[in-house]
């Protein structure tokens, strides 16, 4: 009969060889552990890089002057070369479609429209409405009360 602690010597042997820890250099052994999660020898990764803790300022629209437009507006009319307005629009850093719609609203004087909902009209009868119906609910409990009263004297 075979000795237990060669048993079990041999057993360690076989699950060393099939995991590949004895046998791959870039396994961890339980020696690297203690050393960081690196091997003795090893040199570890370079840092990465850690960002800047800086909060930057939250990105505003470009909004555009009068002024800027129509001289937009003039510079793409004189343009008449082939990509000479595409050479100018990147320049600027615009859109063909800002340009457009600039040549559209040119006639209406180039005053942007307001953003955001749409104002409610404001009604002119509105507060007297108001102020006749809180008094005809007054009116109402007072009615009320005093047909109460009138009950109570018949009987």
């Amino acid at each position: 009969m075979a000795d237990p602690i060669e048993i079990a010597e041999a057993s360690d042997k076989r699950s060393e060889s099939s995991s590949g820890v004895a046998g791959n250099p870039g396994a961890n052994p339980p020696e690297a552990l203690a050393y960081g999660g690196l091997a003795p020898g090893r040199a570890p990764l370079p840092a990465a890089k850690s960002r800047d803790p800086e909060v930057v300022p939250k990105a505003r629209r470009r909004t555009f002057t009068s002024d800027y437009k129509l001289r937009i507006l003039r510079e793409a009319a004189e343009l008449s070369g082939t990509g000479g307005i595409g050479a100018m629009l990147r320049r600027e850093g615009l859109y063909d479609t800002q340009l457009s719609e600039w040549r559209k609203s040119a006639a209406a004087g180039l005053e942007p429209l307001p953003r955001g909902p749409k104002p409610k009209p404001v009604d002119a009868n509105a507060a007297e409405f108001k102020a006749l119906r809180k008094k005809n609910k007054q009116l109402k409990r007072r009615l009320e009360h005093a047909e109460l009263i009138i009950d109570i004297q018949k009987k």
